[in-house]
């Protein structure tokens, strides 16, 4: 493991290290990155560049491509935050604290936001601004209180960076739908916040590279252990951080961020004990179907679209309609065919399109 200094560096040679590719060129170094993760080579690339390595056309295109991405995700942050109260979740405050020059590498943009009515003036912002191809919308925790709904549209080059993408959340962390709750809100601290938004990746994913350089870039910044304590206490991810913070330590000398993770040992023990009793109570398990029977057991329930909508300027929230297939949510941006399953049946599917019909029917 490398000694670090702080405030951390990044270099070509701390990387062929974390990639096991000590004696790999940098062309090689670079295919390494790519096999860590898809978005890695950026951050790499951007370091190559800082340390005077001549870059070719294709590289200095790919760190410009990561640069409009950030740019187009900033002035899209910047114009949603007009009209709703909203927060960023990590990156914008994890990419603030890379050395100046150094790309942190960015995939979408992830904004919760202080309500649902907060939450659809931003989606109709977002709309207005981008040609949105795509839209996902999903309910989740308690009744499916919680709403999340993911835009893409078009980046420069769809083929090589994929589209670009924005998240709008009502709960900033959606737990695991299972022994780990929604948290609707951060902490104020934002780098707390910034730590915990990292270790909630660990429900969708193992930890990776990409992760442990963010946290050696929190080290340098960290807050006393005993603050960070206080200003997690309630999240119920605090297992999730210690291994995110054991992970990087048998990568990295995490330094200033050791206290932190012997602090978090006990609540960590006492959250996973939690977490034993809350499994052994009878549920609904999580293959389960049924929408209603879903949504009481807090599980998330995804919306197939079944037609946009940009005439309900003055809806502000979700109404949910059943009919003989099942449930329809109508809400201010279009109608969704509410599904426990992965696969819509096309009976279903035709029947809340009739349905719609019906209703507007009705209310004319």
């Amino acid at each position: 493991m490398k000694q670090n200094t702080f405030p951390p560096e990044l270099t070509t040679d701390l990387f062929r290290e974390l990639l096991d590719a000590e004696y790999a060129s940098p062309s090689m170094l670079v295919y390494a990155a790519k096999r860590e993760h898809r978005r890695l080579p950026t951050l790499l690339l951007s370091v190559f560049e800082s340390e005077g390595e001549p870059l070719g056309s294709g590289a200095r295109d790919e760190l410009r491509r990561a640069r409009e991405r950030a740019r187009d995700y900033r002035e899209l942050h910047e114009a949603i935050s007009e009209v709703a109260e909203c927060r960023a979740l990590k990156g914008a405050y994890l990419a603030g604290l890379y050395p100046k020059g150094l790309r942190r590498p960015v995939g979408d943009l992830d904004l919760v936001f202080a309500d649902e009515p907060s939450l659809w003036r931003g989606v109709r912002r977002a709309l207005d601004l981008r040609e949105v191809t795509q839209i996902g919308f999903a309910l989740h925790g308690a009744e499916g209180r919680e709403i999340g709904i993911e835009l893409h549209w078009s980046s420069e080059d769809d083929l090589l960076d994929g589209t670009a993408s924005a998240e709008f959340h009502t709960a900033a962390l959606p737990g695991d739908s299972a022994t780990v709750p929604v948290r609707s809100a951060l902490p104020e601290n934002a780098w707390a916040a910034g730590l915990l938004g990292l270790a909630e990746e660990r429900f969708q994913r193992p930890f990776g590279i990409r992760d442990a350089i963010d946290v050696y870039m929190m080290a340098a910044c960290a807050p006393a252990a005993d603050e960070v304590v206080e200003a997690l206490r309630g999240c119920c991810r605090e297992p999730e951080i210690v291994e995110l913070l054991t992970y990087t330590g048998g990568l990295l000398d995490i330094g200033p961020l050791k206290p932190l993770s012997g602090a978090l040992s006990a609540p960590a023990d006492e959250e996973i004990e939690r977490r034993a009793r809350e499994s052994r109570r009878p549920g609904v398990p999580s293959d389960e179907e049924d929408v209603v029977r879903r949504f009481s057991a807090g599980l998330p329930v995804q919306g197939f679209m079944l037609r946009r909508r940009d005439d309900r300027p003055d809806w502000s929230g979700v109404r949910r309609h059943e009919f003989s297939h099942g449930w329809i949510a109508m809400s201010p941006i279009g109608d969704f065919l509410l599904c426990g399953g992965e696969v819509v049946a096309r009976d279903a599917y035709e029947a809340a399109l009739e349905e719609l019909e019906l209703i507007e029917g009705d209310a004319e």
